[in-house]
């Protein structure tokens, strides 16, 4: 079979790139497999073997404009096509630089969408917590107070081409029952839950200390500074406690002013990012991992990846987390935004350590499900289904 897998970046840049990566060397070694994606940090360890020049060497209004019918990915796609002879086409991220330009080619070939956020049902991909998502559905003149008049117009034309060329889409996966709700509710079908797989760290025992992890982007809808808040409270019971942020973003200046405000700069470590190969260590020294999100996670794979590895995850209640996360049993299931509650089920865990072992080994056992070889398994029976079904229609 020969697949053909579109997304934005065709190197490391978060968790979309990670799935991309497994599941395609895991496809590989059956299938051939191309990614067809920008040419962008080409110089960056990459995966994919078609490229064109992304948006960011061009003007502003020009990059924003393309991102709603880019020309480039369109030709260059439409030559690839033709080259390679896809069996079948996987899409991921196509909204920073592909655009939906791209389906518009797709309508003789089977194609599937796999929702890995939001993006789809809001247009700004954000959750206003007045508004919940700004669903394409209901993305009316009402949203210009939230979004401005430019952003508004530019989504207008940007859904425009959504509409018109999404039917050429003949499956989408969300990759967490919440995802599969919200598309329904925004009239996108049909779809079908298939939940991320990774090629997942390995158990290890949890060592003595009283360390606590975040891993991910330093914004405001990952709740760090939540975090922080209740890292002060968790001192006044476990003076010896050290809590290690890893990332980046436009938080990240205020967010170690607030350590120094609150006198936590000796206590918690601003790591910056980290690569995958570095991360696992930093998994196997803490105790716990935080998810502190405050917005709607599609399904939070950092979380999974540090019960793969026996660590408790304390997070929000938000979006496709607590469909992997088992309140009570795997770690802790706590209201977003509150850093009380945070504070108090961190001190409970590394205050017990017969509780922290037995939430370890549930926690590794959890995530089998999650294995790249059982999720490539289900993919392959989706990709041949669809296949088969258009050889009939044929």
């Amino acid at each position: 079979m020969k697949i053909l897998m579109i997304n934005d970046y065709g190197y490391q840049v978060g968790g979309v790139e990670t799935y991309i990566s497994a599941i395609s060397k895991e496809l590989s070694k059956h299938h051939d497999v191309k990614i067809f994606s920008t040419n962008i940090n080409i110089d960056k360890t990459t995966f994919n073997g078609y490229t064109y020049s992304g948006l960011n060497r061009f003007p502003q209004f020009i990059t924003n404009m393309s991102r709603a019918f880019n020309p480039i990915s369109f030709v260059v796609l439409n030559r690839t096509l033709k080259n390679y002879e896809p069996d079948l086409v996987h899409i991921h991220h196509i909204f920073n630089h592909t655009s939906p330009s791209v389906l518009a080619l797709l309508s003789k070939y089977p194609t599937i969408m796999t929702m890995h956020t939001q993006t789809l049902l809001c247009p700004m991909n954000k959750y206003d917590k007045n508004f919940g998502i700004l669903n394409y559905s209901k993305f009316d003149a009402s949203t210009i107070k939230i979004i401005g008049h430019f952003k508004y117009i530019f989504n207008k034309v940007k859904y425009y081409f959504y509409e018109k060329y999404l039917t050429n889409v003949d499956l989408f996966l969300a990759v967490s029952d919440f995802i599969k709700t919200e598309a329904n509710n925004g009239s996108i079908s049909p779809v079908k839950t298939l939940y991320l797989g990774l090629d997942l760290p390995k158990y290890s025992a949890i060592k003595q200390g009283y360390n606590i992890l975040f891993i991910g982007r330093l914004t405001h809808n990952k709740g760090v500074e939540i975090l922080i808040k209740a890292f002060k409270d968790v001192i006044s019971y476990i003076p010896s406690a050290h809590l290690t942020i890893i990332g980046e973003g436009e938080e990240l200046n205020s967010l170690i002013n607030l350590s120094q405000e609150l006198n936590l700069e000796d206590k918690i470590t601003f790591a910056g990012k980290k690569p995958r190969s570095e991360i696992y260590s930093y998994i196997k020294n803490t105790q716990v991992v935080v998810v502190p999100s405050l917005w709607q996670e599609p399904f939070g794979l950092v979380g999974v990846e540090a019960l793969s590895v026996g660590r408790p995850v304390i997070a929000s209640t938000v979006g496709g987390i607590p469909e992997w996360l088992d309140d009570k049993t795997t770690g802790f299931l706590v209201p977003p935004g509150d850093p009380i509650a945070i504070s108090r089920k961190i001190v409970h865990l590394l205050s017990d350590r017969k509780l922290l072992s037995k939430m370890s080994i549930k926690a590794a056992a959890a995530t089998n499900k999650y294995s790249i070889r059982t999720h490539v398994n289900k993919l392959n029976i989706i990709y041949t289904n669809l296949i088969n079904h258009y050889s009939r229609k044929i």
